[in-house]
């Protein structure tokens, strides 16, 4: 099993892309120490949630072949800016009050 990059289309900007998303990935696992260990537990657990959410809504938008699954994918694209908006939320509201 591997990557399939044909989502990414047969024109020749693929490899392009393809070096530019192997780029970005490069550089966030270089430097997630560096992130990562300065957060809080709670943030840890959100930015997890989302980056799942987000995978997933890849996976269906893009890797399944039923035109019903690119709606899941987009429904679950929707989960991401929610559950940032709804922490910083939570996370105001009990910084207010301390």
């Amino acid at each position: 099993m591997g990557i399939h990059w044909s989502w990414l289309g047969k024109c020749q900007t693929g490899v392009i892309n393809k070096g530019i998303i192997g780029f970005i990935l490069f550089c966030i696992l270089r430097n997630i120490n560096y992130f990562w260990g300065d957060m809080d537990k709670s943030t840890k657990y959100v930015l997890t949630a989302t980056i799942l959410s987000f995978s997933f809504s890849i996976y269906l938008f893009f890797f399944m072949d039923s035109p019903d699954n690119k709606l899941y994918g987009i429904f679950v694209g929707i989960w991401v800016p929610s559950i940032l908006s709804a922490y910083t939320v939570l996370k105001q509201s009990f910084s207010k009050e301390n």
